[in-house]
């Protein structure tokens, strides 16, 4: 039979299957693990892949494209025997089936019953092995009724399958396979429209043959107009064997943000011990939240840690909040310490954070970053992942306007720097309140290019502990216009540029015998031409076009004596083969080194003649000096503290060159992607003076998979990692190199197990700075995954390494929830480059 119409089978269809799309996102499940359910489910198994089997799903097909609305579609009705009424009851039976592109409904029996008086049909009856299937949805159940008029209806015996959108199993090579959930439910009621209630239901994502974990549920209140649910007296099961009760759990069923508990946070440090966070997501408002989180530290006590966050159409922000009100293990340290150190931490626990980025029009932009803690040793005892210790906080916040021919900037930044008495001092930098800066783009006029550049700031620093000598403050504004002419085609170019350096200081505190007010005016003259030369090369796996650029770059800068001026911002700028072409060897502005030099450069590049793709770089390169370089990093407030040792020989500043020699170092730099999975960077500068590298870095990684990298790299800065000893260790001796080397992978095992890990260690202090480990295990349904560490973050009083050991947990129940610590995968990625965690997570509410 035919009904072109479709209006009955409209009803129906849509009422069953708005029914179960709540019920199977209901996420709770009595697990009936026999052979018939599993083959009811259409599972199959074969033994392959992760799950060792699939599910059938004859309307696959319909996956790809949008299924048509009910009451668009057309629809198809089978039966053996069919009475048809327009005013009492419609009855179908024998085998019905009801058909519409992508959807299919059998039952043994449909009843249609209509008003007596309008003729409109009010309720309806479905019996006996009745299953519903689309693309990602199976339903079966033995009965069903509902009142279509009060949209209320009650179900019996049923069992449903569907897939759980945005949740994928990573079978690697970038291939997923989806998760689908199944359970089963003894009834269901409809009381209103919207609101589902169920009973003696479960749920689980597991293989229906064995499942290894099942909830169940005796009550399940399913809200779709607000999109929350509510389960009653709910177990969590693993092997069918109960192991985790809760008398009510609250969790979302669409993607609407609700408030609730969220899963417990699990880790251990060595300076807090234990630690279980609870955290309480509060959802405000659609465009502001807060995650409030009270963890408790098996050493310290109970911290209360909030997040604030915020989102209107122009800005947007995070505020976090971290308070514990009696730390005992800092009390304890404090009173074992009092008599050695004047600076302690504090019993109350501080920290505050606030980052905010606000676009007032199309051409003015703010942004605020400010992070603040109570006491010296916070970051020490609370940093996490444990990270080498940064000890200053910044603090910034700036204004930008940018048009098509200004970029105008007001910046202020300021450091908290800690001094932890208990680690080797760092000392306060200088803060800028305010910066303020004018520049322009670059402009062309008749073939010239020119631009100008501006920028006022003044400078103050907070005294360092025991400090005695107040340090110099005050304003400086450093203007650079410059000029150039650039003859550019493709056989090469040639680009003369002049610049002006125009400094006035005016300078607050000034050490005593110099001068308050200093100008400094200079010239920056620069030619830098190149020629291009290129060949085509055959090989076995391709065609490539190899180049040869030659390049020549001269700058002049006539000498300045310097030494007066404070060191606000500039220090020494590590050599490297980028070095050959800047034009300040110093970084900032307090310092411009003087230069009469050449550089000669010569680079080869081979790029694939059909896609372009760089395959190698390789340069070399080496500056000529004709005079030596006397401006040097010598600061008037060390030479008035007498604190000279490391400017004695400007040599031993850290990656510093001879000023008296003919060449630079010999200067290298590596990019090699010959293969998809290789790529390998180098940079190298040896001194031909001294026979030793001032300065090298490799980097090499393997990356065959999405899943499966390997990493190794090593570092290395002449004077870059001064070695603190007693007594003190020689300026020019190699235990003051920064000299490290580190190996980082993660791959998959046999059997669904993988691991990560990672090792750093320090050549010149012949020490392990860190290393790391870690076991996953990954099913089907379930994933499990371990790692621990030991980090170096901080240096003591004497030098020596002070590290903090971690272990971090994670275990996931795969469409249900992550149970341990969120920041895992942050700890991964930091420390594994090009690693991809497969780790996912789902709801997290409780």
């Amino acid at each position: 039979m035919r009904n072109h119409s479709a209006s009955m089978i409209k009803y129906t269809c849509c009422a069953l299957v708005l029914f179960f799309s709540g019920a199977a996102s209901s996420r709770q499940a009595t697990i009936l693990s026999d052979t018939s359910l599993a083959k009811a489910l259409g599972w199959v198994a074969n033994g392959q892949g992760i799950c060792g089997g699939y599910y059938k799903n004859p309307l696959q097909a319909y996956t790809r494209i949008p299924l048509l609305d009910f009451n668009a579609a057309t629809t198809q009705i089978h039966a053996q025997q069919t009475h048809l009424s327009f005013f009492g009851t419609s009855q179908f039976s024998g085998h019905v089936t009801i058909e519409q592109p992508g959807r299919s409904l059998l039952a043994n029996e449909v009843y249609f019953y209509r008003d007596a008086k309008t003729g409109k049909i009010t309720n309806m009856d479905l019996l006996g092995n009745i299953r519903i299937e689309e693309p990602n949805l199976l339903l079966q159940m033995q009965q069903a009724h509902f009142a279509l008029d009060t949209q209320t209806g009650q179900l019996t015996q049923i069992l449903y399958r569907i897939l759980l959108r945005n949740t994928h199993i990573h079978l690697g090579n970038n291939q997923q396979m989806p998760v689908y959930a199944w359970g089963t439910a003894s009834r269901a009621e409809q009381t209103a429209q919207g609101l589902l209630i169920l009973r003696d239901t479960s749920y689980s994502t597991c293989v229906p043959v064995h499942p290894f974990w099942q909830v169940t549920a005796k009550k399940i209140v399913l809200d779709r107009n607000k999109g929350r649910g509510k389960a009653y007296g709910a177990w969590l099961r693993f092997r069918d064997t109960p192991i985790l009760y809760t008398p009510y759990l609250g969790f979302p069923i669409d993607d609407r943000r609700e408030s609730g508990f969220l899963f417990p946070n699990i880790t251990m440090t060595s300076q807090s011990g234990w630690q279980l966070g609870v955290p309480y997501y509060w959802n405000l408002a659609p465009n502001y939240d807060v995650l409030f989180t009270p963890v408790f530290l098996e050493k310290r006590g109970l911290q209360l840690n909030t997040h604030f966050r915020y989102l209107t159409p122009y800005r947007r922000g995070t505020i976090h909040l971290s308070y514990l009100p009696y730390d005992r293990e800092a009390v304890a340290w404090a009173q074992n310490n009092v008599q050695l150190y004047s600076n302690l931490p504090k019993k109350n626990r501080l920290m505050f954070s606030w980052q905010e980025n606000h676009t007032w029009s199309s051409r003015w932009h703010s942004s605020i970053d400010v992070n603040w803690v109570g006491d010296d040793y916070y970051l020490a005892d609370f940093n996490q992942p444990s990270t080498i210790a940064i000890n200053q906080l910044a603090q910034h916040a700036e204004v930008e306007y940018q048009d098509d021919f200004w970029d105008f900037k007001i910046r202020i930044l300021r450091y908290q720097t800690l001094h932890p008495e208990n680690q080797a001092q760092v000392s306060n930098p200088y803060n800028s309140l305010p910066e303020i800066t004018l520049n322009s783009r670059e402009m062309t006029f008749h073939g010239f290019h020119y631009q100008l550049n501006n920028q006022l700031t003044y400078f103050q620093r907070v005294q360092d502990p025991g400090q005695t000598t107040v340090s110099p403050r005050g304003f400086r504004l450093h203007l650079t216009p410059s000029i150039s002419y650039p003859f550019i085609n493709e056989a090469g170019y040639f680009i003369p540029r002049l610049q002006l350096d125009l400094t006035q200081y005016q300078i607050a505190e000034q050490v005593g015998g110099l001068e308050k007010s200093i100008q400094r005016i200079l010239p920056i003259l620069n030619f830098d031409t190149g020629l291009n030369f290129d060949r085509i090369l055959h090989a076995s796996h391709g065609t490539y076009r190899q180049t040869l650029e030659p390049r020549l770059f001269y700058l002049y800068v006539p000498y300045r004596d310097q030494s007066n001026i404070p060191l606000f911002d500039s220090a020494l700028i590590p050599f490297s083969y980028d070095s050959l072409f800047l034009t300040n060897r110093f970084s900032g502005a307090d310092r411009l080194g003087d230069a009469n030099q050449l550089s000669l450069a010569l680079s080869t590049r081979l790029l694939d003649e059909l896609t372009g793709a760089e395959k190698l770089r390789a340069s070399i390169g080496v500056i000529y000096y004709f005079v030596n370089r006397r401006v040097s990093l010598n600061d008037p407030l060390n030479v008035a503290e007498q604190n000279t040792d490391w400017f004695a020989n400007p040599s031993y500043v850290v990656g510093a060159t001879s000023p008296t020699t003919t060449f630079s170092p010999i200067a290298g730099q590596l990019n090699y992607n010959f293969a998809p999975q290789w790529s390998t960077t180098a940079d190298i500068a040896w001194d031909p003076a001294s026979h030793s590298v001032v300065n090298a870095a490799l980097n090499l990684q393997y990356h065959p998979t999405p899943l499966q990298v390997f990493n190794l790299n090593y570092g290395h800065i002449r004077f870059g990692d001064p070695y603190v000893s007693t007594p003190p260790t020689p300026p020019d001796s190699h235990k003051n190199n920064f000299n490290r080397l580190g190996f980082s992978f993660a791959t998959p095992l046999k059997n669904r197990w993988s691991t990560v890990g990672g090792w750093n260690y320090n050549i010149s202090h012949r020490s392990a700075q860190s290393f790391f480990a870690g076991l996953q295990y990954d099913s089907c349904c379930w994933a499990f995954r371990i790692v621990t560490g030991r980090t170096f973050y901080a240096l003591n009083q004497e030098g020596g390494p002070i590290f903090s050991n971690v272990i971090y947990f994670q275990w996931q129940l795969k469409g249900l929830s992550t149970v341990g610590i969120s920041d895992i995968t942050d700890f991964l990625t930091q420390n594994i480059p090009g690693y991809q965690d497969d780790f996912q997570s789902g709801s997290n509410f409780l």
